[in-house]
C-alpha cells in the first residue's frame, strides 16, 4: 500500500487564481507535484499531494514562504489512506 500525504493551506483572503497558477509552474517543473484547490464548509484549501510526511511538510514551509508570503497562515500535514 502506498502512503500518500497531503499539505493542507486555508487560502483566506488569498487570489485563489493566482496561487493556482504558481502552483500550475511547479508542477510544469517538477510531475511529482500534484495539488488541487478545495472547499470544505465554504472555505477553500489548497491541498499539496506527497508521498512522505517530511516531503509533505516542506512543501508546507517552502509555499508559505515564497508563495504567500504573508502573516497568519499555517499548515497541516496528514496522511490519507
Amino acid at each position: 500500500m502506498v502512503e500518500v500525504w497531503i499539505t493542507k493551506i486555508n487560502l483566506k483572503d488569498l487570489d485563489e487564481k493566482e496561487i493556482e497558477e504558481k502552483c500550475r509552474e511547479i508542477k510544469n517543473k517538477d510531475p511529482s507535484f500534484k495539488f488541487k484547490i478545495d472547499i470544505e464548509n465554504n472555505v477553500k484549501y489548497l491541498i499539496v499531494y506527497s508521498y512522505n510526511k517530511d516531503q509533505a511538510y516542506k512543501r508546507g514551509v517552502w509555499i508559505l514562504k515564497n508563495m504567500i508570503k504573508k502573516e497568519g497562515f499555517g499548515f497541516d500535514v496528514f496522511r490519507i489512506v
